[in-house]
C-alpha cells in the first residue's frame, strides 16, 4: 500500500497546495478590495476563473500520470510470461506492485483452499473404499462358495475398464460398483447360500432377486448412488434373458456389462459340489459364445486382450471349499439361530 500512497500523494500533494495557495491569495485580495471601499466583485471572479483553469490543468496532468501508470501496468504483466534469465522480474509501476502482491495473496489462499478440499475427497474416498471392501468381506463370510469372489470380479472389471480407455475417476467407480456387486446377496438366508445341494424353486427366486436388493440399499447411501445401476443390473443380458428386469441390448449401461462379463468369467472357474470350475482357457472360449448374445462383444474383447497379457490367472479352475466346512458352518450357523 506505501506505493499506491506515494502515488498519491505525489500526484494530489501540489494541487492541494496549488488550491490552497490560490485561495488564500483570492482571500487577501478581496479583504484588501473591501477595507479600501471597492468591490469584491471583480476580484472574486478572478479568482474563481483561475481555480477553474488550475483544476483543468490539474486534471490534464492526473489523466497523463494514470496513463503513464497503466502503460507500465500493461508492460510489466506482458513481461511476466517471459522474464530475464538470472534477474527477478521487477515491476516499475507502483500500482503493479500493488496488483501483483494482492493477486499472489488471493492465488496462495485459493490454493491452500483447493489442496485442503482434495485432502478431503481424497480421505473420503479412501475411507469409502475401505467401508466397502470391509462389507465385502464380510459378506463373503457368511458363504464359502463367494470368498473372494467380489475382489476377483473388481480385479477384471478394472482390466476391462483400462483396456476400453476409460479415465481414472471412471475405473475406479467400476472397482467400487464390482466390490458391491452381490450386496443384496444379504437378504438370501445362510442356511441357502451354505447348503450342499440344489436350492429349491423358492429359493432360487430368492436368489435371483439379489440385484434389486442391492441396489434397495444402495440407494440409502448417497455417495454411491451411481453405482445403482450397474449392481442392479449386472445380471441382465443382451438378447433379453437376464434378469431382474429382461432388459435389451442398449437399455444396459456400460458398466453394468462390464461387471457381467467379470462375474460370469469367475463364476465359471470357480468350482462348486455340484460340478468342476472350467479352466480359463475354456472359460474363456465360453465367453466368446455367449459374445453379442448374452455378454457385450467389446467387453469380451477387452477382457481377453488383458488375459491374454497378463501373466498372473491361475491356469486350472478355483476349487470348491470342503464339504465338511460347508456341513460345519451350517451347523455352527444353527446353533446361533435357533
Amino acid at each position: 500500500m506505501k506505493s499506491v500512497q506515494a502515488f498519491r500523494f505525489k500526484i494530489f500533494a501540489p494541487l492541494f497546495l496549488l488550491l490552497v495557495a490560490v485561495s488564500a491569495v483570492s482571500s487577501a485580495t478581496a479583504t484588501a478590495a473591501v477595507s479600501s471601499g471597492r468591490s469584491a466583485v471583480p476580484t472574486t471572479m478572478v479568482a474563481i476563473l483561475i481555480s477553474l483553469a488550475i483544476c483543468g490543468l490539474a486534471a490534464q496532468v492526473i489523466s497523463r500520470s494514470l496513463a503513464l501508470e497503466s502503460e507500465k501496468l500493461a508492460s510489466a504483466i506482458g513481461d511476466l510470461s517471459d522474464p530475464p534469465r538470472g534477474k527477478r522480474n521487477t515491476a516499475q509501476s507502483p500500482l503493479f506492485a500493488e496488483v501483483a502482491a494482492a493477486w499472489h495473496k488471493a492465488a496462495l489462499k485459493w490454493e491452500r483452499a483447493v489442496h485442503q478440499e482434495n485432502q478431503k475427497v481424497t480421505s473420503a474416498g479412501a475411507d469409502m473404499l475401505e467401508l466397502v471392501s470391509t462389507l465385502s468381506k464380510a459378506l463373503e463370510e457368511r458363504s464359502p462358495f463367494l470368498r473372494g469372489h467380489s475382489e476377483r470380479v473388481a480385479e477384471y472389471s478394472v482390466a476391462i475398464a483400462q483396456e476400453l480407455g476409460m479415465d481414472k475417476e471412471e475405473i475406479e467407480r467400476v472397482r467400487l460398483a464390482a466390490l458391491v456387486h452381490d450386496i443384496g446377496m444379504i437378504s438370501v438366508g445362510d442356511a441357502s447360500l451354505k447348503k450342499n445341494r440344489l436350492l429349491a424353486v423358492r429359493e432360487f427366486e430368492i436368489l435371483r432377486a439379489h440385484p434389486a436388493r442391492g441396489a434397495a440399499i444402495l440407494r440409502s447411501i448417497e455417495s454411491l448412488h451411481d453405482l445403482i445401476p450397474a449392481v442392479e443390473l449386472h445380471h441382465e443380458a443382451l438378447d433379453g434373458t437376464g434378469y431382474p428386469y429382461g432388459l435389451y441390448d442398449k437399455d444396459i449401461p456400460l458398466m453394468a456389462r462390464i461387471l457381467a462379463v467379470a462375474d460370469t468369467f469367475d463364476s465359471m472357474i470357480c468350482a462348486d459340489p455340484f460340478q468342476p470350475g472350467l479352466t480359463p482357457a475354456d472359460a474363456v472360449e465360453a465367453l466368446e459364445d455367449l459374445a453379442g448374445t448374452r455378454l457385450d462383444g467389446r467387453v469380451v474383447k477387452a477382457f481377453i486382450q488383458f488375459l491374454e497379457r497378463d501373466h498372473s490367472m491361475p491356469n486350472e479352475s478355483i476349487p470348491a471349499p470342503p464339504p465338511a466346512y460347508i456341513g460345519e458352518s451350517v451347523v455352527v450357523e444353527a446353533r446361533y439361530t435357533s
